[in-house]
């Protein structure tokens, strides 16, 4: 089968020439070109470059759209993408047979986590559902499920579902579908029991598989856990955060397990940075602040040691914690290296979020001017890009 060359295909091809030519290129716009220029889809994937599909299917950030816009417009780069032509093309490859279903999810990739337009990529699974031909892979019907929710699309729970029982799904698949299923059910429909009886579904079916030697009991304990973390959420909606606390303790423990063998290493650190941070909110939010201070700190070390990718997110968080328990010089050093490291990766939303707590910090320490000069660079420069040394600087 023929690759086709998309509209972001070619942009992003342009962007990675010209990371060869001048040697000057963020690091978050030329992993993410260089992803979207290939046939592919990483299985793994540096932390410049998130798939933004993947975060449970439910929240369409805005950040790869203006991340994107920004730094190809100030690379003098033209992207002025014919989105529309690029989903007729790619439908009608789907529809003749000439576009395999990893090239199709390399196509929705590239849509969503490197040009950010999640309507198109909805737009092109809705032709790819209507064609005759069925979606085989777990990937590819994954993205166009995300893609669905993004945009309201009630057939999103079901397509989720239906990830899950692809020909090619593997047992953690099959989990992580019945998770992201949940958590349709819980941010998109608003409907908690609903998702809280999808967890105890998937987790019971987790404990089956290990029963059956079909997983080892440390996959178990990592996919246990990541199902208590979105429960967890659940609970803090009902306002329960004495349990939503508890069942993150439990995942907490049970995402330390070893001899995983279906689960990957790095998932099972990611996840387990996610619930250490989940943790440090909950407590923010129960009036345990000094407790979610001393969490992050010893949190912060570990990610640093343990998942580099984790380590802004950890950051952010911790002067978060300090800035709520006054301690307003810290909260400064912490989130100057927490926007800096923001800034590289490419997530505008969250730069933003982290540089208007370090402002505060800045003016409650008496460093009004630079407080001043923080304000003007979150208008001016909102991506966080101007410092750096451009090719034909």
């Amino acid at each position: 089968m023929t690759a086709i060359d998309s509209g972001p295909v070619l942009v992003a091809r342009k962007i990675v020439k010209a990371s060869r030519t001048t040697g000057s290129v963020p690091n978050a716009i030329y992993s993410r070109a260089l992803i979207a220029s290939l046939p592919h889809v990483p299985v793994e994937r540096p932390h410049f470059a998130p798939n933004y599909g993947s975060d449970l299917g439910v929240r369409s950030s805005s950040d790869p759209r203006e991340y994107f816009a920004g730094t190809v417009e100030r690379m003098g780069i033209r992207a002025d993408i014919d989105l529309a032509a690029t989903i007729r093309d790619v439908s009608q490859g789907w529809a003749e047979e000439t576009l395999t279903d990893t090239q199709l999810a390399a196509h929705m990739d590239s849509l969503i986590s490197f040009v950010g337009s999640w309507h198109s990529a909805a737009e092109l699974g809705r032709h790819v559902l209507d064609s005759n031909r069925p979606v085989l892979s777990h990937r590819a019907l994954t993205y166009i499920a995300s893609a669905q929710s993004a945009i309201g699309s009630d057939e999103a729970g079901r397509l989720f579902q239906l990830a899950g029982e692809t020909p090619d799904a593997t047992l953690p698949d099959k989990a992580m579908a019945g998770v992201r299923r949940a958590a349709w059910l819980i941010k998109r429909r608003g409907d908690l029991v609903a998702g809280s009886v999808q967890l105890a579904e998937t987790i019971r079916k987790i404990s089956e598989w290990a029963d059956d030697f079909l997983i080892s009991a440390a996959d178990r304990s990592v996919l246990s856990a990541v199902c208590l973390n979105l429960q967890a959420l659940n609970l803090a909606r009902s306002r329960d955060l004495k349990s939503a606390l508890e069942t993150l303790r439990h995942g907490n423990e049970l995402i330390r397990a070893d001899e995983l063998v279906t689960v990957g290493e790095d998932a099972r650190r990611r996840y387990a940075a996610q619930i250490s941070v989940n943790i440090a909110q909950v407590y923010c939010k129960s009036d345990m602040v000094p407790a979610a201070v001393a969490l992050m700190a010893e949190h912060c070390e570990w990610v640093r040691a343990n998942h580099v990718g984790s380590v802004s997110e950890a950051l952010a968080i911790y002067g978060y914690a300090l800035y709520l328990n006054e301690d307003y010089s810290l909260a400064e050093t912490v989130l100057a290296e927490s926007t800096a490291l923001i800034a590289e990766e490419g997530a505008p939303s969250r730069l933003m979020t982290a540089r208007k707590i370090r402002a505060v910090c800045l003016d409650r320490i008496g460093r009004s001017n630079e407080c001043s000069d923080l304000v003007r660079a979150i208008e001016a420069d909102p991506l966080g890009i101007d410092g750096f040394r451009w090719g034909d600087s």
